[in-house]
């Protein structure tokens, strides 16, 4: 039944993994428990953090390919938990900054209503850079 809840709740990986256990031989089940398990989901991990270097700005996408290249699961874990908050709020700043200086007057107003907040949540930034990409703050 664990190898069941393991497929309904992982990533890609870890439901190949075991599906193919639930499907294969007692020996499939047993080496999925014993380690197929967790090298699944070190993959899953892995094509987690190698989906934000594609959406990512440049000071995420510096730190993910670090993380990348010292390849273990911990320094992924670490950078989604801890490493990507700094990078990430720089990258919305920088945004910010462009999307004030190419949009008109309504978004240059905006904008300048944003900054005191990035410090504690960039989630102002997020709502003006989508709404200038839907064209509804270019006034």
């Amino acid at each position: 039944m664990a190898a069941v809840a393991v497929w309904m709740s992982g990533g890609p990986a870890v439901r190949r993994a075991a599906e193919l256990a639930l499907t294969g031989s007692d020996a499939d089940v047993h080496a999925f428990v014993a380690g197929g398990r967790a090298a699944a989901a070190d993959q899953d991990l892995r094509a987690k953090v190698e989906e934000l270097v594609a959406v990512s700005g440049p000071g995420v996408r510096e730190k993910v390919l670090a993380a990348l290249a010292v390849g273990t699961p911990a320094a992924l874990q670490d950078f989604l938990g801890n490493g990507s908050k700094a990078p990430f709020e720089h990258d919305q700043r920088v945004l910010l900054s462009q999307i004030q200086y190419a949009g008109g007057p309504g978004v240059r107003d905006a904008a300048k209503e944003v900054p005191g907040t990035t410090r504690r949540s960039p989630s102002p930034l997020r709502r003006l850079s989508v709404n200038e990409q839907r064209g509804l703050s270019t006034a």
